[in-house]
């Protein structure tokens, strides 16, 4: 199972029993490559992650001991999430008894990913003053926007049941290549597979899960013969890269997003200068959430994508946009608060689909 170094992952048989660091010297990694490694949760032996967040846990997790045959899972260049520490407590929006409301950043992940285990918002919070923050849904790492943490785990199970329920409505604001076609209901059925792109039809079937999002409001751009449409879209059925997998099946994918289709970059919404690499970065954000903590209705929401913004953060190698391309067809703000249109929202929650939806804390866009 030892395979060349220049792979990404490799797999290694142990060769004799022993300690983790005098294995891993046999089989050519360095200390130091291993500490590295073992440090930011990159390395598996038989299956489960071995993470040192912390050097006592690193002087553990070195003396490990490991047995013939024991199959080690090495990541020798995991993905890195860089940041400031001080921009963290920046990201927090609200803080109540129950929850806590956060705006995440493009380039970032929700959580752990599979080789790396430090650098991703959740740990990010923790570390920031808030140890008891649990997870409720994900973004997608190039996605930003609203996300809500529970503070505690009756919280987290409440909510999460009213997503369940439908009672919880995520607003989203997305910029897509191309004249998008209508306002109201966009129906697909998704391919069932755990590999990403996913593959969305126009049919049902045997092994198709339903996906119902809903285009409130369209705004046409248009830039050197080209147009684009600024779309509000509220999540209706929660699957993994829905609304990037829809938009992309109507032909119309989200600037920035290469998985799906854009042949344009979108910049993210941090400062380029705490950045050590260029964010994964699309023109996504989750613009507003509604939920319940103990009967009252709580509404937190942000703006949507303004000429401005659309204008510094587009990228095209074939042109430079200015406001003025962005700013003729855009609604006035006032008509596009979230507030107005509360009872618009209930009406398109009394509809009925045939799923019931997917916890979003499994279920990321």
């Amino acid at each position: 199972m030892h395979e060349n170094k220049t792979s990404l992952i490799q797999h290694f048989r142990v060769p004799a029993e022993g300690r983790l660091i005098s294995r891993a010297r046999d089989l050519d990694i360095a200390p130091e490559i291993l500490q590295h490694l073992l440090s930011l949760g990159a390395i598996y032996l038989n299956g489960r992650r071995l993470y040192a967040p912390h050097p006592g846990v690193l002087e553990e997790l070195l003396d490990q001991p490991v047995q013939a045959g024991d199959i080690l899972r090495v990541h020798f260049r995991p993905r890195r999430f860089f940041w400031e520490p001080d921009e963290v407590r920046t990201w927090v929006r609200q803080v109540t008894d129950h929850t806590i409301v956060v705006y995440k950043p493009n380039g970032l992940p929700t959580h752990a990913t599979l080789d790396n285990s430090r650098e991703h918002l959740l740990a990010h919070l923790h570390a920031a003053g808030f140890p008891e923050a649990l997870m409720i849904h994900r973004l997608d790492i190039g996605t930003e926007g609203l996300m809500l943490f529970a503070r505690h785990p009756r919280a987290q199970a409440e909510i999460q049941t009213q997503i369940q329920n439908r009672d919880v409505l995520k607003l989203y604001s997305a910029l897509v290549e191309g004249e998008f076609p209508f306002e109201g209901e966009m129906m697909t059925w998704m391919h069932k597979s755990p590999r990403a792109p996913k593959i969305q039809h126009f049919a049902p079937g045997p092994d198709r899960e339903s996906c119902s999002s809903f285009i409130r409001e369209n705004h046409v751009h248009a830039h050197g013969g080209r147009p684009y449409s600024e779309l509000s879209i509220e999540l209706i059925t929660g699957r993994t890269h829905q609304i990037r997998s829809q938009l992309k099946a109507f032909g119309h994918s989200i600037v920035g997003d290469g998985m799906y289709g854009s042949n344009h970059g979108w910049l993210a919404n941090r400062n380029p200068e705490n950045l050590k690499t260029q964010a994964e970065s699309w023109a996504l954000r989750c613009q507003a959430l509604i939920w319940n903590e103990d009967g009252i209705e709580q509404v937190y929401e942000v703006e949507p994508f303004t000429p401005s913004e659309l204008s510094r953060r587009m990228k095209n190698s074939a042109s430079i946009l200015s406001q003025s391309d962005f700013g003729s067809s855009f609604a006035p703000q006032s008509t596009r608060s979230l507030h107005r249109t509360l009872p618009e929202i209930r009406s398109i929650e009394a509809r009925h689909y045939e799923d019931a939806p997917e916890l979003p804390s499994l279920k990321p866009q």
